[in-house]
């Protein structure tokens, strides 16, 4: 394959990614209950925490909200998903 249909190819599965990975960001506005148990007793209150791959941000919003975590850092290689999480907590 010469270099100008990589680069075309790459860039049609660039978009076709961020086509599926914004409405797939759209289901994960809930924490599944065994993701939820798993971060019993994980998380003290105040603790800082790093998400890599924190996707739409559930999991990050769950530390706070329902475990106390004090400071979380999602970080994700998706910046139409992370759009998604920021939109979710206002930022």
């Amino acid at each position: 394959m010469d270099r100008k249909n990589a680069d075309e190819l790459l860039a049609q599965t660039r978009k076709n990614y961020d086509d599926f990975s914004a409405s797939f960001s759209q289901t994960r506005d809930y924490v599944p209950e065994n993701i939820a148990a798993l971060l019993e007793g994980f998380v003290r209150s105040g603790d800082r925490v790093l998400d890599i791959g924190c996707g739409a941000g559930g999991i990050d919003i769950a530390l706070v909200r329902d475990h106390g975590a004090g400071y979380v850092c999602g970080i994700d290689v998706e910046d139409s998903v992370l759009a998604h999480a920021r939109g979710r907590i206002g930022a």
